[in-house]
């Protein structure tokens, strides 16, 4: 028998959100949903600290030449 997938927990929230805030990062992420788009959001920002430390750890553990990094 195929192992089952565990289904991420999903929580209904009341949240005050400003809507231009909202409508534009919708429409950057091209999200279908406002659900979607906070979701979508929410990985970023996870993504993007697993990114900068990734860099903190290997600019720890490396030499780099600064000068072959875009500024």
């Amino acid at each position: 028998m195929a192992a089952r997938r565990k289904q991420p927990a999903r929580r209904r929230k009341t949240l005050d959100i400003d809507q231009r805030l909202l409508d534009n990062a919708r429409a950057r992420l091209k999200a279908e949903s406002e659900t979607e788009t906070v979701r979508l959001a929410l990985e970023r920002v996870l993504n993007n600290k697993a990114h900068a430390d990734l860099i903190r750890w290997m600019a720890k553990n490396y030499k780099i030449d600064r000068r072959l990094i875009d500024v």
